[in-house]
């Protein structure tokens, strides 16, 4: 696919909305990359503050070509994702979230790797790498929202590389998943399922920014594990593909409900290491984010997963 290529250009991704201050990081990574065959597109999805009087102003710094698409509403973010695919040039489609930040060798260094791995795969149209969180080194505390692919075992938006043929075969992001945040799974799986081949790579080259969790953003993760029938309804040869392991097509993890049988022993556990690590000015919020999470996200969790498992008549087994 490449051998022919004296010179491989690629579109970068980054869909934003309502989130300035970490558009503004993401795109300061990516304007510094040491690879300069590129082109930057970024798609606003009906943001409240208007960026083209900030995409200038990068446009100013950059070398490479900056644009921007703006929706007329939100759309989320499969639309938004769609959106770029249109406007982008090139047969090489990188995606970075606008909440992660790219290395300074992450384009050359995903182009290399991707034209190793094609030439052993020969129907290979996408890649999958790992994903850290801050940086390699970073301990974290809770509410720190982890966002993390380490081992590059799930296909997140965050940090995948396709190309142009995958979504003029099996067309593009579907709406549907975006209510449970995995849009990106699906693409992937949908790949998979007209034969695309994929690697992994663990090598990282992108970071997550810090972020933190609230309540609300902590309910609706909650919903993420419930796409798990609906994949296993569509794509039956396919939904085993990727991490989170599911075990024998059972489509929860039997860990979890070890965990809820020793919860009198664990959450007391958690809460005395909580009380060590917050400063008294900040436990109260994060005391009942703490609950929100141990006890409370681990039912409403399985209540969205049996709930869709229901409503598409599939067993969980």
């Amino acid at each position: 696919m490449f051998d022919k290529m004296k010179t491989v250009w690629c579109s970068v991704i980054v869909c934003t909305y309502n989130r300035l201050i970490f558009l503004e990081k993401c795109l300061n990574s990516l304007i510094l990359q040491d690879y300069n065959t590129y082109e930057i597109i970024v798609v606003d999805d009906w943001s409240v503050n208007s960026l083209l009087d900030i995409i200038d102003r990068y446009r100013q710094k950059a070398s490479v070509s900056i644009s921007c698409v703006v929706h007329d509403k939100n759309s989320w973010p499969s639309e938004a994702r769609n959106t770029w695919i249109r406007h982008a040039s090139y047969d090489l489609l990188a995606f970075i979230d606008d909440d992660c930040c790219a290395t300074k060798i992450r384009l050359s260094s995903m182009i290399t790797w991707f034209k190793i791995a094609q030439k052993e795969k020969p129907r290979l149209w996408f890649a999958i790498w790992a994903l850290n969180y801050v940086s390699e080194d970073y301990v974290w505390y809770f509410p720190e929202r982890i966002v993390q692919n380490t081992w590059a075992q799930w296909p997140m938006t965050a940090n995948i590389l396709y190309h142009r043929d995958v979504f003029d075969s099996c067309w593009m992001f579907d709406k549907t998943y975006d209510v449970y945040h995995n849009e990106d799974t699906e693409m992937a799986l949908r790949a998979c399922s007209f034969w695309f081949d994929y690697v992994s790579l663990k090598e990282a080259w992108v970071y997550h920014q810090q972020d933190y969790r609230t309540s609300s953003s902590l309910v609706s993760s909650a919903k993420n594990a419930s796409v798990r029938p609906l994949l296993k309804k569509n794509y039956p040869d396919f939904y085993l593909k990727f991490w989170p392991p599911i075990q024998s097509g059972i489509l929860f993890d039997y860990r979890g409900y070890i965990v809820m049988l020793l919860w009198f022993i664990i959450v007391p556990l958690m809460f005395v290491r909580f009380l060590l690590v917050h400063s008294k000015q900040e436990s109260k919020r994060v005391l009942i984010l703490f609950f929100l999470k141990r006890p409370i996200f681990f039912f409403l969790q399985r209540r969205y997963l049996y709930k869709e498992a229901i409503k598409h008549k599939v067993l969980l087994f």
